[in-house]
This record gives C-alpha cells, sequence and structure tokens, in this order.
C-alpha cells in the first residue's frame, strides 16, 4: 500500500489518460465519439494534446465515461502549466547566452535599490526582463515609447 501524496514531474496530455480509461471500459475511439457528440477528428486532437479539453467537453467525458470533469479540466491545466514552464525555460536558457548585458544592468538596479542580490542567474534574468516589462532584453531597442513595468 502507498501512503502519502506523490506528485509526478512529467505531465501528459490528458488524451493519453483518455485513451487508457476507454481501453479499460472496452470502448473504441469512434465509439466514444458518438457518444460525446463531438467529431473523431477534434477528438483526435484531444489524444494526441494538439488540442485542449473544455470544460463542456470534460462534462460530456464525465457522462460517457464515469470520470468527473474536474479530474480532465485539471490534467488539461496541469498539462498546459508544464508546456508553459518548458518554454519558459528555452527562452532562460536563450537568454543565458545574453547573460553580461543582463547582469550589468541587474547590477544596475541593485546600485539603485530595485533589486537584492542573488547568485540565482535565473532570477537575475527574470528581474531585468520583469523590470522592463519585456521577454527579451533585446526587444528594448524596439519599443518605441519606453517605460518600466514598476510595481
Amino acid at each position: 500500500m502507498i501512503n502519502g501524496n506523490y506528485i509526478s514531474d512529467y505531465e501528459i496530455p490528458p488524451g493519453e489518460y483518455l485513451e487508457e480509461v476507454i481501453e479499460s471500459l472496452g470502448m473504441s475511439k469512434g465509439e466514444l465519439a458518438n457518444r460525446i457528440d463531438r467529431p473523431p477528428s477534434k477528438l483526435s486532437q484531444i489524444f494526441n494534446g494538439s488540442k485542449a479539453i473544455t470544460e463542456e467537453t470534460a462534462l460530456r467525458l464525465e457522462n460517457a465515461v464515469g470520470v468527473d470533469s474536474n479530474v480532465w479540466l485539471g490534467l488539461q491545466r496541469r498539462y498546459d502549466s508544464a508546456k508553459r514552464i518548458n518554454k519558459e525555460s528555452a527562452i532562460i536558457a536563450k537568454d543565458k547566452k545574453k547573460r553580461k548585458r543582463y547582469f550589468n544592468i541587474y547590477r544596475s538596479l541593485q546600485d539603485v535599490g530595485e533589486e537584492e542580490a542573488t547568485d540565482a542567474r535565473e532570477e537575475k534574468i527574470k528581474a531585468v526582463r520583469r523590470f522592463f516589462g519585456v521577454v527579451d532584453i533585446e526587444s528594448l531597442p524596439s519599443i518605441n515609447r519606453y517605460q518600466p513595468a514598476f510595481r
């Protein structure tokens, strides 16, 4: 018996879980499409993770397969969040190549009391981007009307 809460750091598209559920019920994808009154092409996109499960679809799935709609929406939210975090990590990895510029700006922000000292490179990059309200430091020169994102 497993005791305690375990959280996976690997998020799967909700469609993968849906495939397991319908397989355990002995239901085909075509039958599921008929039961929830959705075109098989839309359902196929849910299975491969390219289309999100909406609230309406979650309710239909609840009725068809017996898994609560909150489970479907929760799985979708976690999957979307994991994709967003992966995208953010890719942006930060790209920004690390420009880190000298970032760190010089970060030092200036520290000098005027806007930022506290930290050794974490990613936090420095995030702080500079947050201060200027940009996704990438390279976009600063292209902003016609510069306004820092003061908070």
